[in-house]
C-alpha cells in the first residue's frame, strides 16, 4: 500500500483544522458550560452549607427552646406541687379544727349531760335526804323535844356576841318590848314566863311575849322581837337543810 505524502498532508491539515474547529465551536462552550455548572454546583453547595448551619441554629434554638419550656414546666409543676400541698395541709389543719372543734362541743354536751345527770343525781339525794330527815324529825318532835330547845335558846341568849346582843336590845326598845314567840305545841305559862324572863333581863327592859302556835316548825319555837328573830325549832332548820341541798338561799 503507497501513502500519498500529498493526502497525509491533507489528512493531517484536516484533522488539525478539525482540532481547531472543535476548539473554537465546541470545546469552550463546553468548558464555559462545565465552570457555570460548576460554578452553580459549587452555589449550591454553599447554600446548601448555609441553609443546613441554619437549620442547624434553628434545631439548636429549638433545642433551647425545647429545654427553657422543659424546665418551665418543671418549675410550674413543682410551684403546682408545693401550692396543692399547701392546699392539702391547710385543708388538712381546718379538718383538724372542725374536728376539734366538734370534739370540743360533743366533749361540752356530755359534760352538762354528766352535770345535768349529777344534779339530777344530788338533787335526788338531797329530796331523799330531805324526806328521810323530815321523816326522822317528825317522829323525834315531841314535848320533851320542845323543853330541851326551848332550855337551849334561854342558854344561846345568854351567849349572844357583843353586836348581836346590841341589835336585840336595840329592836327590843323600837317595838317597845313586844315579841312574837311561835311554837309547834303550846308552851305553857311557865315556859313562857322562864323565856320572858330570859329576854328581860337581856335586853335590860321589860319584855311583852305573845305566844302563837305554828305546828309547821314541828318542835321548838321562833321569837321575832321587831327585825330580828332567834331560831331553835325543827322546821326552821329544815327548811334551812332544804335550801342548803337545792341550792337555793
Amino acid at each position: 500500500m503507497t501513502i500519498d505524502p500529498l493526502t497525509f498532508i491533507l489528512e493531517i491539515v484536516n484533522f488539525l483544522v478539525l482540532l481547531w474547529l472543535l476548539k473554537r465551536f465546541l470545546y469552550a462552550p463546553i468548558r464555559d458550560a462545565i465552570t457555570l455548572r460548576q460554578q452553580t454546583l459549587n452555589h449550591g453547595l454553599q447554600e446548601a452549607e448555609t441553609r443546613e448551619l441554619e437549620a442547624r441554629d434553628t434545631i439548636e434554638a429549638y433545642r433551647r427552646h425545647l429545654d427553657d419550656w422543659n424546665a418551665e414546666k418543671a418549675g410550674r409543676h413543682h410551684e403546682l406541687n408545693q401550692e396543692l400541698a399547701k392546699e392539702r395541709d391547710a385543708a388538712l389543719a381546718r379538718t383538724r379544727e372542725l374536728a376539734e372543734a366538734e370534739r370540743l362541743r360533743l366533749h361540752s354536751l356530755l359534760q352538762q349531760e354528766l352535770d345535768s345527770e349529777k344534779q339530777a343525781a344530788r338533787d335526788l339525794s338531797g329530796r331523799t335526804a330531805l324526806a328521810m330527815t323530815r321523816l326522822m324529825l317528825e317522829r323525834l318532835a315531841g314535848s320533851e323535844l320542845d323543853q330541851a330547845l326551848l332550855r337551849m335558846l334561854i342558854d344561846d341568849l345568854g351567849q349572844l356576841a357583843e353586836p348581836e346582843l346590841a341589835a336585840l336590845q336595840t329592836a327590843a326598845v323600837n317595838h317597845q318590848g313586844r315579841c312574837l314567840v311561835a311554837s309547834a305545841r303550846p308552851l305553857g305559862d311557865a315556859r313562857l314566863y322562864d323565856l320572858q324572863s330570859a329576854l328581860s333581863r337581856l335586853v335590860g327592859m321589860e319584855v311583852s311575849c305573845t305566844p302563837t302556835v305554828e305546828p309547821q316548825l314541828l318542835s321548838g319555837v321562833r321569837l321575832t322581837l321587831g327585825d330580828r328573830v332567834l331560831h331553835a325549832n325543827l322546821g326552821d332548820e329544815l327548811a334551812f337543810f332544804e335550801r342548803s341541798m337545792t341550792g337555793g338561799n
